[in-house]
């Protein structure tokens, strides 16, 4: 049976975004210095906003032949609607409590122009110095950040399982917070169009990249502050969703799951060196808890997580057929919890205006008439620096 693989590329920082933006490699790029959005943050911050959003089809004015049918000049997307579609998100953005989030991982970009973009006309002079960008050569849209703090490297994963290879790889970024490090990881796993027999193995793929990192940051640096941010297009609860009859990216911490876990890849899947019958080594999935810190019997540390969702403070982020799902995630690892660094303190789904409409659902934009935001609705973390580590 064929064996999920990953690769990994190394980025390097890239000229100052006033300047012709240089793409380093083919999958990514990590800029930084932008001229006209402002300064890095300075101060000595006490607390960090970080908001993850699927904007859904984020399509600059440039046709390369890889854009959707409706945003193609043929269709009538032109520079005036891709401006007015920049200006009206820039403001969504900014509409978060005290001007907005510190770092925003955004889902559905075309390419790292548009982040150019964003940062110089819509959220100009809003601090927004250091972006990083990740998409697969030919694909039609990649996952990126926008920062307030300096983002010192990027490292970008592509996917691939049984033949397949997701269409959007992984970016990992390692943010300066005054001194204080945060890992973010920025996701769009493999949508559910087709089967779950078909797509359920390219979004544990990527759950396995996941584990397989913050094993190596584990290593090299313990105690390292970590969130896994995106559309992971996986439910909190998709193990209960699939009837519990097989291993999903995201598991829950159930004696249902660890049985079926042990039943079909062996009694150790809980030791630090993954399954014996897993040939890399690493299990491809993660558990999600509600616990804080979050713990498991029967799965180490680093493929743990704390899912907010599980709370049930939160409806969902998107709607399928006019039912919530649970799709966009913030999921926070132990170090988040241990007294050192940056901590976890809340949870917020932007379920009000201008996200959603009088139905609570999602604005979903129309590239037509050009109104609404975007099919998901943003999520965010606030973290909080321990005193000790001021």
């Amino acid at each position: 049976m064929a064996h999920a693989t990953f690769k990994s590329r190394f980025t390097a920082l890239a000229v100052p975004l006033a300047l012709p933006l240089v793409v380093l490699t083919a999958c990514a790029a990590c800029d930084t210095g932008l001229g006209s959005s402002g300064p890095a943050k300075k101060g000595d911050p006490q607390s960090l906003r970080v908001v993850s959003w699927n904007v859904q089809a984020l399509f600059d004015d440039t046709d390369t032949g890889t854009e959707y049918a409706e945003y193609r000049t043929s269709a009538g997307w032109n520079s005036a609607a891709y401006q007015e579609r920049l200006k009206t998100l820039g403001a969504a953005l900014l509409s978060f409590p005290d001007g907005g989030a510190d770092i925003i991982a955004l889902e559905e970009v075309e390419n790292a122009r548009i982040l150019q973009d964003l940062a110089q006309t819509a959220l100009a002079h809003r601090g927004y110095g250091w972006s990083a960008f990740a998409n697969l050569p030919g694909g039609s849209l990649g996952v990126g950040i926008l920062s307030r703090y300096p983002i010192n490297s990027a490292l970008t994963h592509s996917i691939s399982s049984y033949g397949q290879t997701i269409p959007r790889p992984i970016l990992e970024a390692n943010i300066d917070i005054d001194g204080a490090p945060l890992t973010l990881f920025v996701c769009h796993w493999k949508s559910k169009l087709g089967s779950a027999e078909t797509t359920e193995p390219l979004r544990r793929a990527a759950s396995r990249v996941i584990r397989q990192r913050l094993g190596t940051l584990g290593q090299n640096s313990p105690g390292l502050s970590v969130l896994v941010a995106g559309d992971l297009n996986e439910n909190t609860n998709e193990f209960e969703r699939q009837g519990g009859l097989t291993i999903t990216a995201l598991m829950p911490d159930s004696p249902d799951a660890e049985a079926l876990v042990q039943g079909t890849l062996g009694p150790r899947i809980g030791a630090d060196q993954g399954s014996p019958t897993d040939g890399l080594g690493e299990p491809d999935f993660v558990v999600v808890t509600g616990l804080q810190p979050p713990r498991s019997s029967w799965t180490p540390p680093r493929a743990t997580f704390f899912d907010p969702w599980l709370k049930g403070l939160w409806k969902g982020s998107y709607a399928y057929q006019n039912a919530w799902e649970q799709i966009d995630h913030i999921l926070c690892p132990e170090s988040l919890f241990d007294g050192q660094s940056w901590e976890y303190a809340s949870f917020a789904v932007a379920d009000g205006a201008p996200f959603a409409g009088e139905s609570s659902y999602p604005q979903i934009f129309n590239p037509k008439t050009l109104k609404g935001l975007s099919d998901h609705l943003p999520v965010m973390v606030t973290l909080e620096r321990k005193a000790s580590q001021k």
